[in-house]
């Protein structure tokens, strides 16, 4: 959607009770990034339709269909082809330069959260149901979508390293004293804070 000089993305995954990251969505985010410098957006808010969250993470099915021998990829080329673009469409949305605001309802996990991180800034709600978590390394995986790199940034690496390890989950007054987000008592007002922070011609670069 536009309101004025911005851009509304609204994640919602067909037929799903949750937004999950799978190749489908990993597609058409790449698109929208390809987009994004040429589209004279003087900004972005991406947001979720999902009550239950902006995102739950990696499709782990679509992982397994990929790896069905205990979690063995058949090659090299196969690896890359599952987890490739989760790096290459979080970069390209952060160096796109347009600034991108995420708010987070709900949960942000897994590559949800590392989809935020990859935003300039974060805006969530101060709900009971709002939390962000890596907790790849309890599935057997890693946060390979720029999580290692974009969250010590943010927040140094001693904050970083329990979430992860998946030893800690954030709610959203945890990741507001941390520095990940400022909070807001509902969706509409996150996206208007977004707004408001888009009107100000953030900075769009990043390391």
């Amino acid at each position: 959607e536009r309101t004025g000089a911005f851009g509304i993305l609204i994640f919602d995954v067909p037929n799903s009770r949750v937004n999950l990251l799978g190749q489908g969505p990993l597609a058409e985010l790449e698109r929208v990034a390809d987009w994004l410098p040429e589209s004279e957006l003087q900004g972005l808010v991406m947001t979720s339709a999902k009550p239950a969250g902006f995102c739950a993470g990696a499709n782990l099915k679509e992982i397994e269909d990929f790896a069905p021998c205990a979690g063995t990829f058949a090659s090299g080329e196969a690896l890359r082809h599952q987890f490739a673009p989760f790096t290459r469409v979080f970069r390209k949305l952060e160096t796109g330069g347009v600034p991108v605001a995420a708010v987070i309802d709900g949960a942000a996990m897994g590559g949800g959260l590392e989809l935020a991180l990859a935003a300039h800034a974060r805006f969530a709600t101060d709900r009971i149901k709002t939390r962000l978590s890596l907790p790849e390394f309890g599935v057997g995986l890693f946060p390979a979508g720029g999580g290692t790199q974009r969250l010590p940034r943010l927040i140094g690496i001693r904050a970083a390293m329990p979430i992860l390890k998946a030893t800690r989950d954030l709610s959203a007054k945890d990741a507001a004293s941390l520095g990940l987000v400022s909070l807001h008592g509902s969706p509409r007002a996150a996206i208007g804070a977004a707004m408001d922070w888009l009107a100000t011609r953030p900075d769009a670069r990043q390391p």
